[in-house]
Protein backbone atom coordinates (compact mmCIF):
# COMPACT_ATOMS: atom_id res chain seq x y z
CA UNK A 1 0.00 0.00 0.00
CA UNK A 2 1.72 3.14 -1.23
CA UNK A 3 0.82 6.58 -0.03
CA UNK A 4 1.97 10.09 -0.75
CA UNK A 5 3.22 11.63 2.45
CA UNK A 6 2.80 15.37 2.15
CA UNK A 7 4.26 17.11 5.16
CA UNK A 8 4.16 20.86 5.68
CA UNK A 9 6.97 21.87 8.00
CA UNK A 10 6.03 24.17 10.84
CA UNK A 11 8.42 25.09 13.61
CA UNK A 12 5.66 24.52 16.18
CA UNK A 13 4.65 21.03 15.11
CA UNK A 14 6.42 17.83 16.08
CA UNK A 15 6.94 15.41 13.17
CA UNK A 16 5.26 12.08 13.79
CA UNK A 17 5.40 8.80 11.94
CA UNK A 18 2.26 7.58 10.26
CA UNK A 19 0.40 4.47 11.35
CA UNK A 20 1.56 2.80 8.12
CA UNK A 21 5.20 3.48 8.99
CA UNK A 22 4.78 2.03 12.49
CA UNK A 23 3.11 -1.05 10.97
CA UNK A 24 6.06 -1.56 8.63
CA UNK A 25 8.57 -1.22 11.46
CA UNK A 26 6.66 -3.81 13.48
CA UNK A 27 6.35 -6.18 10.51
CA UNK A 28 10.10 -6.01 9.80
CA UNK A 29 10.82 -6.62 13.48
CA UNK A 30 8.48 -9.62 13.67
CA UNK A 31 9.77 -11.12 10.41
CA UNK A 32 13.37 -10.97 11.57
CA UNK A 33 12.38 -12.49 14.92
CA UNK A 34 10.55 -15.30 13.10
CA UNK A 35 13.58 -15.88 10.84
CA UNK A 36 15.86 -16.15 13.87
CA UNK A 37 13.60 -18.57 15.76
CA UNK A 38 12.85 -20.62 12.65
CA UNK A 39 16.55 -20.87 11.85
CA UNK A 40 17.39 -22.11 15.35
CA UNK A 41 14.78 -24.86 15.43
CA UNK A 42 14.45 -25.89 11.80
CA UNK A 43 16.04 -28.91 10.24
CA UNK A 44 14.39 -28.12 6.89
CA UNK A 45 16.17 -25.93 4.37
CA UNK A 46 14.19 -22.67 4.20
CA UNK A 47 16.35 -20.76 1.73
CA UNK A 48 13.51 -20.29 -0.77
CA UNK A 49 11.32 -18.42 1.72
CA UNK A 50 14.18 -16.25 2.92
CA UNK A 51 14.34 -14.48 -0.45
CA UNK A 52 10.74 -13.32 -0.10
CA UNK A 53 11.08 -12.36 3.55
CA UNK A 54 14.19 -10.26 2.86
CA UNK A 55 12.36 -8.57 -0.03
CA UNK A 56 9.48 -7.59 2.29
CA UNK A 57 11.91 -6.24 4.89
CA UNK A 58 13.86 -4.25 2.27
CA UNK A 59 10.66 -2.70 0.87
CA UNK A 60 9.43 -1.75 4.34
CA UNK A 61 12.74 -0.19 5.34
CA UNK A 62 12.86 1.81 2.08
CA UNK A 63 9.34 3.16 2.71
CA UNK A 64 10.19 4.01 6.33
CA UNK A 65 13.35 5.82 5.19
CA UNK A 66 11.37 7.84 2.64
CA UNK A 67 8.81 8.87 5.27
CA UNK A 68 11.52 9.92 7.73
CA UNK A 69 13.13 12.04 5.00
CA UNK A 70 9.77 13.59 4.08
CA UNK A 71 9.21 14.55 7.72
CA UNK A 72 12.59 16.28 7.71
CA UNK A 73 14.04 14.13 10.46
CA UNK A 74 17.27 13.57 8.52
CA UNK A 75 17.73 17.12 7.18
CA UNK A 76 20.61 18.02 9.50
CA UNK A 77 22.50 14.76 8.99
CA UNK A 78 22.02 14.95 5.21
CA UNK A 79 23.17 18.57 5.04
CA UNK A 80 19.81 19.91 3.83
CA UNK A 81 18.70 23.38 4.84
CA UNK A 82 15.47 23.39 6.89
CA UNK A 83 12.38 23.70 4.69
CA UNK A 84 14.03 22.35 1.54
CA UNK A 85 12.53 19.28 -0.07
CA UNK A 86 14.62 16.15 -0.58
CA UNK A 87 13.79 14.59 -3.91
CA UNK A 88 13.44 10.83 -3.75
CA UNK A 89 15.76 9.15 -6.25
CA UNK A 90 14.49 5.65 -5.37
CA UNK A 91 10.99 5.95 -6.88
Amino acid sequence: MKHNNICKKNKYTVPQLSYDCRRKINRAKQLTKWMHINGLHSSVNTEVGITYVLSYIADDIKDIDNELKALGLFDKSMGVAPGNVIKNKNK
